[in-house]
């Protein structure tokens, strides 16, 4: 007989070694780690900057907006909340969405396993 088990149902296993215990030690649940991957720094590009965001489980990030950004998100594992403006709306591997420029917006990844995303924004261009 074959046991299948998922980790979402099966339940933390409480330690004072645990990820969850040591986040208790910390002030605050924003945890990520982002790595820029092209921008005007260290490409030809003048108006993109793309890179790419883990948000472990349990953390997520502070938030912010840009008035002179808009900005892609495609997630590319796990699953977790986006909150742009006053929405908020769930984010799952595959899903991919546009942040209009100067409103707020946060991740948020209530799960056990890490949420990743691709992440791209442009400046706006006034048009001729």
């Amino acid at each position: 007989m074959i046991t299948v088990s998922n980790c979402q149902s099966a339940g933390l296993q409480k330690s004072a070694h645990s990820f969850e215990e040591l986040l208790k030690l910390r002030s605050s649940n924003v945890l990520r780690d982002s790595f820029v991957l092209v921008s005007p720094e260290n490409s030809p590009t003048k108006t993109l900057t793309a890179g790419y965001t883990t948000i472990y489980p349990g953390c997520r990030t502070s938030g912010h907006g840009h008035a002179e950004f808009e900005e892609i998100y495609y997630i590319t594992k796990g699953a977790g909340m986006m909150k742009v403006g006053d929405e908020e709306f769930p984010v799952k591997a595959g899903d991919c969405f546009m942040v209009p420029a100067g409103l707020f917006h946060a991740t948020m990844n209530p799960n056990l396993e890490v949420l990743e995303y691709f992440w791209v924004i442009s400046a706006n261009q006034a048009k001729p």
